[in-house]
């Protein structure tokens, strides 16, 4: 096709030998072309664009530059040749990304006099096509406005001003007619917008378009903007076509891509969501190969300045609950906050979901509570806690809960009440819809939450009204007749006092987190039974079966506990059932050890058992030990240096031997020895099970497994004379 025209350079030497070495990333510059062509490439390589080909380094008049072997020309030979056209979207992506390129380098001052689908790169990143301006063997810098004189660059694409008359000179607009006639190329199978077979033929249709406009051939494939905007391109008069800043305007050719510290490609095509104070979009991570989001803020807002402070608190912390935020980068008026990418919102999920279980609902409750009490150690009231702001992260098989979007929060740095009104109003507590002067507390997303438990639980708003003014009415009557739930559910209680319209009879986080915790352990925790499936004579296996059934009754009695007693006293008890909860679970694993080894290793002696398989019930063991797991990860414990230290000290012995359950029953009453207010506010029933597992091993030690009385080892009767008298044999009555 058109073999008798010159589609090559004007300087077809230095063009050929770039294209030879690209694949090797280097060129070489002519002598003649070296004064000009090192001020363009070294501006290239100090100010980088994604829309440029990336010069690595310079060295004498040779340039390396990125490897790309995929020009534009090749692509669209590819798609011609399995006749799959490019849509409407791709061409305007190609486009909006060439006139970014292209404002680049007239922001620097060059002319690239050279544009064609030959000089247009395409590289590959996780399914884009990142388009890159390449080959600056013919261009010209465009000095104080000066216009260029000389020919340059490949006839097929030269505009009139450039083929007819050179010597008037001409500008950068000379590319705006190459690119018309690239994207007339991309609308229509690589076809020229005008037929020719030599220079001549050329020449004239050049001259005709002065006296007729060029009119571009109608698609019922092609957008009629599109169409348009080629017209408005291949025109004669170089004053009479679209200039760069125009088509820079163009809403469907704005930029899609923007590389950020040559590391973070925003694809703003991508738009993952929406906060109060910017927008959110897909991030792809260069350097990690990563896919993260990226949070755009308006830097001189004062709401967006705010913002940027709370994120500046997460930066490179990892907290679980919280969206973690691993960079800042400005760029002019704005700020790109990059934070990790989460699959979904809640909202979303439960949309999606035609049952939830109070499982589910309970861990994620548990979840939002953490991430929560995270915020307040920052001095941070949320203000706008919604399912939309609670993001999920899988990781395998778990769900992970991500508290988002603090465009509307508030540094409370005097640990005082804030003022203003902010939020989602549904959710929003009556103190920060209808602000008194007395200021709110972070007791407002107590009530934010209790909302949305009540939409997680019952699948509909508390309430529904049609209007603010509706909806303020309503609250105001909470402050005479409170909130009830009407139907049943095991969260009726928490939503309760969750709801109550004066904050400070409202429950506090670290309240809710206990509640939370006992109804988990309530619903959650199991009561275990014996993990035999047949009766086996005295034995280190039996033994340890008995054990774990005692510790489970000792677990029951604890929940009971918690129930009953202040968020002090319930914390304390919780350090000690934290290290019953890994006796039970090392019990349970030491039944696994002696059914594979044979026998085990536990209070400095070897113990062997000549256990069948057969004799146990595998899945059920494997679930109770699942189900312990799973309970002492949901713990929200209140750290002191007592139990700090014996967990770290534990985790120390962890990675020196395998622990047995004989040691972490030390660990368990090391705590017990230094918890004796507990066993004072205990009942009876407590204060016997707490002692005869302080006890269990001096009782019934292991060397004495033959002679175990194993009925009143697991506490299969509960006699309170026993007990009594137990007790008093202790001196702890």
């Amino acid at each position: 096709m058109f073999s008798n025209i010159n589609y090559s350079s004007a300087y077809q030497s230095s063009y050929i030998q770039q294209q030879e070495n690209l694949e090797r990333k280097k060129i070489s510059i002519l002598q003649e072309r070296q004064d000009i062509e090192m001020v363009i490439y070294q501006k290239l390589q100090q100010n980088i664009c994604l829309n440029i080909i990336k010069i690595l380094s310079i060295n004498n008049c040779e340039i390396e530059i990125e490897d790309i072997p995929m020009t534009l020309q090749s692509l669209m030979k590819k798609r011609q040749e399995i006749s799959f056209e490019f849509s409407n979207q791709e061409i305007k992506l190609i486009m909006a990304q060439i006139i970014n390129g292209y404002q680049h380098l007239r922001s620097l001052g060059i002319i690239h006099r050279n544009l064609t689908p030959q000089t247009i790169l395409v590289k590959q990143i996780k399914g884009r096509s990142i388009i890159k301006i390449s080959d600056f063997s013919v261009s010209s810098l465009l000095i104080n406005t000066k216009l260029r004189e000389s020919r340059a660059g490949t006839p097929a694409y030269w505009a009139p001003e450039m083929m007819l008359h050179p010597q008037n000179g001409y500008s950068d607009n000379c590319d705006i007619f190459s690119l018309g006639i690239i994207l007339h190329q991309l609308c229509f199978q690589t076809k020229m917008p005008y037929n020719f077979k030599d220079k001549f033929e050329l020449e004239q249709y050049l001259k005709n378009l002065q006296m007729q406009n060029f009119k571009c051939q109608t698609s019922t494939q092609v957008d009629r903007q599109i169409l348009d905007l080629i017209e408005r391109m291949i025109v004669f008069d170089p004053q009479k076509r679209v200039s760069w800043d125009e088509l820079a305007q163009i809403p469907f050719l704005q930029q899609p891509y923007l590389l950020l510290n040559d590391r973070y490609l925003i694809d703003f095509t991508r738009q993952l969501g929406s906060g109060m104070q910017g927008v959110i979009y897909l991030t792809l991570d260069l350097s990690k190969q990563i896919e993260l989001c990226a949070k755009v803020i308006e830097t001189n807002s004062y709401e967006g300045s705010l913002e940027l402070k709370i994120y500046q608190k997460f930066k490179n912390i990892e907290l679980k609950n919280i969206i973690q935020v691993f960079d800042f980068i400005d760029d002019n008026k704005q700020t790109y906050v990059i934070m990790e990418k989460c699959d979904e919102n809640i909202q979303q999920y439960f949309l999606k979901q035609k049952t939830i279980n109070n499982e589910e609902i309970l861990e994620f409750l548990r979840q939002i509570i953490c991430g929560y009490i995270e915020l307040q150690k920052f001095n941070i009231i949320h203000r706008d806690l919604k399912p939309e702001n609670l993001l999920i992260k899988y990781e395998g098989r778990n769900k992970i809960i991500k508290i988002i979007d603090f465009g509307v929060s508030k540094m409370n740095q005097t640990k005082g009440l804030a003022n203003t009104i902010a939020g989602t109003p549904i959710y929003s507590a009556p103190e920060v819809l209808e602000p008194t002067g007395k200021g709110y507390t972070n007791k407002c997303d107590i009530y934010s939450l209790g909302v949305m438990l009540y939409y997680f639980v019952f699948k509909s708003q508390y309430y529904n009204a049609y209007s603010l003014e509706e909806l303020k009415s309503y609250q105001k009557k909470l402050q005479q007749k409170p909130f009830t739930c009407t139907q049943k559910s095991i969260f009726n209680y928490l939503i309760e006092k969750m709801l109550l319209y004066d904050p400070e009879k409202r429950i506090t986080w670290e309240e809710l987190q206990v509640e939370v915790m006992i109804i988990s352990l309530q619903h959650n925790l199991k009561k275990r039974e014996s993990v035999l499936l047949e009766s086996i004579s005295a034995s280190i296996l039996k033994y340890l079966d008995c054990v774990q059934i005692f510790t489970s009754k000792l677990e029951q009695e604890l929940i009971q506990y918690f129930q009953t007693k202040p968020y002090h006293k319930t914390q304390q008890a919780l350090q000690l059932f934290y290290f019953l909860l890994l006796f039970s679970q090392e019990a349970l694993l030491d039944c696994q050890t002696i059914i594979k080894k044979q026998c085990i290793y536990i209070q400095d002696d070897t113990i062997k058992q000549e256990a069948d398989i057969n004799q146990i019930d595998e899945e059920k063991l494997q679930g109770y030990i699942d189900n312990l797991q799973t309970i002492i990860e949901s713990l929200s414990i209140k750290d002191d240096n007592i139990f700090t230290q014996q967990q770290q000290e534990m985790y120390k012995e962890l990675e020196t031997k395998q622990l047995t359950c004989y040691d972490v029953h030390q660990y368990f009453n090391f705590i017990y020895k230094n918890q004796q207010k507990i066993y004072s506010d205990a009942s009876l029933n407590l204060r016997y099970y707490l002692e005869k597992m302080s006890n269990i091993f001096k009782d019934y030690p292991l060397l004495n497994i033959n002679n175990i009385l194993y009925s009143k080892l697991a506490e299969k009767i509960k006699d309170e004379n026993a007990q009594r008298q137990y007790l008093e044999a202790k001196k702890n009555y």
